[in-house]
């Protein structure tokens, strides 16, 4: 059975269920920082969340904008969606 993971109110997974160390993982170390990736790479692959979460944190700012690539194409830069989980596990791991 795949590990169910549970995101708080800060987008980190919670209940020791899958760490933010993990999901960092997902994004192969050795895709270049500057690639892009689209929506259905990151869904659930690496951000077990839904599309339409997804979207509100982009429209509240709590993740990385997108880049138009083209008129029916919008992705992100791997290097911006590695830079949001390391600075989430970061604050993790800061909070008392």
């Amino acid at each position: 059975m795949p590990k169910k993971i549970v995101f708080d109110e800060n987008g980190l997974p919670t209940g020791g269920n899958i760490s933010s160390l993990e999901v960092l993982n997902k994004l192969k170390a050795d895709m270049p920082t500057a690639a892009y990736i689209r929506q259905a790479g990151l869904l659930p692959a690496v951000l077990p969340i839904s599309p339409a979460t997804l979207w509100r944190w982009v429209r509240n700012g709590t993740f990385p904008q997108p880049h138009r690539l083209s008129n029916k194409v919008t992705a992100w830069l791997i290097a911006d969606v590695r830079a949001w989980i390391e600075s989430k596990r970061v604050a993790a791991t800061a909070a008392p």
